[in-house]
């Protein structure tokens, strides 16, 4: 067999080639990894310790510290997230007892039970905003909802989600997320809701088609910023997605301010309110959670804020990489926290 004959004679060649492949393939698996997972995979290489990627589309990883000692990942959920604390955080009702027991302003909520009670809410409310009580990622919110059909639409929309929606007060301001490592805040953006800027010519819909075609822009988190989620702006919008808006006029196509829908974040970490920082020490250290993300809505102008909810597995990509500001080194963090 000549080819073999050939690898004999050259071992060197067939290791490069090996190499080759093998990296050539890690570095495939890496691309697939959510931003969260692939910012804490490059900070362990970085450090020179061993980490392999167990499967990269459910995002497990385990690596091994300087000690030797081996870890293992999914995401950034860790055998230091309690899972008291990752049930508490995806329901929103037992998040907001806690909140307010702990004296953390909260809006006016309503666990829906039926329709009658979810109308008089919205009656005396005047705007109000429909979520499910365990989701995430801003899947089945509706904000700013002050007529009887767009509640009901909210509401089956929600429940496409969750059994359990809540009905909230739509309170204006800021969406804040505050990022918590060994309870100590370093990160916090204010998160905007998706928008375009137009051009004259082109349409709503158009011109989120073009933002799309951004390199910055991926699906489920494994780039900088997500796609702008287009049946979300329809919903958002309606008819005035065909709309060609103004040269240089900026339009939010999004209801929420959310980053899986398309949103972008501002860095805010050296600029966050007293008040703000004490409300999310509070809820932190009550749950001791090592790991955090804490969300407000603050309005500056009556210097109102208001708990909206908390997050056991907190994206670094908003932090990391935001479109506006300075960028925190969130992996490092973590990690030395995380394997400390």
């Amino acid at each position: 067999m000549p080819w073999l004959d050939t690898w004999i004679r050259q071992p060197t060649q067939v290791a490069d080639i090996i190499f080759i492949i093998l990296n050539q393939r890690l570095s495939e698996q890496r691309l697939m990894l959510k931003m969260t997972t692939k910012l804490i995979y490059d900070e362990i290489l970085l450090r020179g310790w061993k980490v392999e990627i167990l499967d990269e589309q459910k995002n497990f990883l385990r690596f091994w510290d300087d000690s030797g000692k081996h870890h293992l990942l999914k995401n950034d959920n860790t055998e230091k997230t309690s899972l008291i604390n990752f049930y508490i955080a995806k329901d929103k009702q037992i998040t907001y007892k806690l909140a307010a027991d702990l004296g953390i302003p909260i809006p006016n909520t309503l666990a829906f039970t039926e329709m009658e009670g979810a109308e008089e809410f919205l009656g005396r409310e005047g705007r109000v905003v429909v979520k499910p009580q365990d989701s995430a990622h801003g899947q089945g919110v509706t904000a700013g909802i002050v007529d009887v059909s767009k509640l009901h639409t909210a509401i089956k929309f929600a429940q496409a989600y969750s059994n359990k929606p809540l009905i909230q007060t739509h309170v204006e301001g800021d969406d804040y997320r505050l990022l918590y490592i060994d309870k100590k805040l370093v990160a916090a953006t204010i998160r905007e809701p998706a928008s375009i800027v137009g051009d004259g010519k082109q349409s709503i819909s158009e011109l989120i088609l073009a933002e799309n075609q951004n390199p910055k822009r991926g699906k489920n988190y494994v780039k900088e910023l997500n796609v702008i989620d287009e049946a979300a702006a329809v919903e958002y919008l309606g008819d005035r997605v065909s709309e060609v808006p103004r040269k240089d006029e900026k339009v939010q196509v999004i209801g929420v301010a959310n980053m899986g829908r398309g949103g972008k974040a501002i860095d805010v970490t050296d600029n966050v309110s007293s008040q703000m920082l004490e409300y999310a020490s509070k809820i932190v250290n009550y749950l001791d959670m090592g790991l955090c993300g804490v969300d407000f809505i603050y309005n500056t102008k009556d210097n109102q804020m208001f708990l909206i909810e908390i997050n056991a597995a907190p994206s670094f990509g908003l932090h990391e990489h935001p479109s506006v500001g300075k960028g925190r080194n969130v992996a490092k963090s973590f990690v030395d926290w995380f394997a400390k």
